[in-house]
């Protein structure tokens, strides 16, 4: 799977808990290789638009929007702010 980061994403990773960096680093090696995998619960989110959501923890999430065949992971987050986030999409 091709991806990036964006800025956005990248500022937000620098201030999340050690712990859920770790989390994140372990979800995005198995979404590389496996999609799929039960425990992403990868999904699209949106109806209309490519938007994507990976599941970090339970309790935080990652969005990409899907480009032709690259994902731009865009933002990363608590549930929270994510359920918040998808509502304004």
């Amino acid at each position: 799977m091709n991806s990036v980061r964006t800025d956005r994403f990248k500022k937000a990773y620098t201030v999340l808990p050690l712990q859920i960096k770790k989390s994140a680093q372990k979800s995005f090696k198995i979404w590389k290789v496996n999609p799929t995998h039960p425990s992403l619960h990868f999904k699209k989110i949106h109806k209309k638009q490519e938007i994507y959501s990976i599941r970090i923890t339970l309790d935080y999430r990652a969005l990409a929007v899907k480009s032709e065949e690259t994902y731009i992971w865009f933002w990363i987050g608590n549930h929270r702010e994510y359920d918040e986030l998808i509502l304004s999409l």
